[in-house]
């Protein structure tokens, strides 16, 4: 009698510790995570550089205005849960085009968010387990939106079999979310009704070449020079036997000052390497525009050449894959270099259309993001029969958009 009793209570003794060892490595995941995403969130907070210029007619607005916007519209009409370890998006906003105040709550997992609206998910850090908890617990017709600005390789860690399906709508940086939120981007003047004949008339007198180092200089900035999803160092070192290029941050010797100054080395260059470190559909990052903004050629690998003429202005880029070898886009490079007119044509968009960039910190606003939802789920609300929340196979839709294309292997 006894001996059993000593062996049911060491049976519980071991059952209690299995339970503490599963919470506590769930945590570290979650926190682990949460780091991660920190990173991004400090990352875009630190590159205040352009004035924010607009996401589809929603702006943040000054503490003062949005006070009395909040009093105007009385409580809230909808609620927004918000799954994030860094930033603050606790917070009340109005959303003055749907007549509505937004109420945001914040947490690190999905216990007080059952009676949300919707779900933001800006991490992703849960167990099977954990998941089919959550899916258990969500009430029906709660909506929910995936959120990333990494490309996916550097989401592999997530492992989102066991997500397919969970997600009604996408926030990230590709053209088919069903909140596109890219890095940049290229407005017309005709577009956004900006009267560009004064433009024209600065443009025609501007000859790019000015102010530039002397010979066909390229410049690249990295701060990972490790293995990415392609050997992009490699190509660098490999490119390096063809022409001369500085290399800044880790991955070099050079250093550049952060924000705007930054911009006045970049333009100093004829030629800027924008390399994403992923080969993956419409991963076009910073690395991209602000060349473009600061007035460099970028020469670009990522992406097809068709996902970079998407977004792009007209022949504002020279993409890779467009040589068969690397002393082909060396030569091509030199050439640019003693031909003015030539070198020029890349900066004919100028005369119709303007460059945006630094727009990922846009998208940490509450205010921006939140409208952006809540107008979503009001427009899904008053036509129901006409418009249904998708589910998104996440696997397929995300982690499948990444293909290697072996670009240095053909090319040296």
């Amino acid at each position: 009698m006894r001996r059993s009793k000593v062996l049911a209570r060491n049976k519980f003794f071991v059952l209690l510790a299995t339970v503490v060892v599963f919470f506590i490595c769930s945590n570290i995941l979650i926190l682990k995570n949460g780091r991660q995403d920190g990173e991004e969130y400090k990352r875009v907070r630190r590159k205040e550089t352009i004035p924010w210029k607009g996401t589809e007619g929603v702006q943040p607005t000054d503490e003062r205005k949005r006070q009395k916007q909040l009093e105007n519209l009385g409580p809230p009409c909808m609620q927004i849960g918000v799954i994030a370890g860094q930033g603050q998006w606790e917070a009340a906003v109005p959303c003055t085009r749907i007549n509505c105040t937004v109420k945001s709550v914040q947490a690190l997992d999905y216990t007080n968010l059952t009676n949300m609206d919707a779900v933001y998910f800006i991490q992703l850090a849960h167990s099977p387990l954990q998941w089919r908890d959550m899916l258990r617990k969500r009430s029906f017709g709660q909506l929910w939106v995936f959120n990333s600005f990494e490309s996916p390789l550097n989401t592999q860690h997530l492992k989102l079999n066991y997500l397919r399906k969970s997600f009604n709508w996408t926030l990230t940086y590709r053209t088919d979310s069903t909140f596109p939120s890219p890095y940049g981007r290229y407005r017309r003047f005709d577009k956004i009704g900006r009267e560009s004949l004064a433009e024209r008339a600065i443009i025609d007198t501007v000859n790019w070449v000015e102010g530039r180092h002397a010979g066909a200089k390229v410049m690249w900035m990295a701060s990972n020079c490790r293995a990415t999803g392609w050997p992009r160092t490699k190509f660098v070192s490999e490119l390096q036997k063809y022409i001369d290029i500085d290399i800044y941050g880790k991955c070099g010797k050079l250093s550049c000052p952060k924000g705007n100054d930054c911009g006045d080395t970049i333009r100093k260059y004829k030629f800027y390497l924008a390399f994403e470190n992923s080969e993956c559909t419409d991963y076009i990052t910073e690395k991209f525009w602000e060349p473009l903004y600061f007035g460099s050629i970028p020469i670009v690998y990522g992406p097809t050449k068709a996902d970079y003429e998407k977004v792009a202005p007209p022949n504002s880029f020279i993409h890779v894959e467009d040589f068969p070898k690397l002393k082909d886009l060396a030569k091509y490079l030199l050439k640019l270099d003693k031909n003015d007119n030539l070198f020029n044509e890349y900066f004919e968009w100028r005369r119709h259309g303007l460059v945006e960039i630094n727009l990922i910190a846009t998208y940490y606003e509450p205010a921006v993001t939140f409208c952006r939802i809540a107008e979503k789920i009001h427009n899904l609300r008053r036509n129901e029969k006409q418009q249904k929340a998708e589910n998104v196979d996440l696997p397929r839709w995300w982690e499948a958009s990444c293909n290697e294309r072996y670009v240095l292997h053909s090319m040296i």
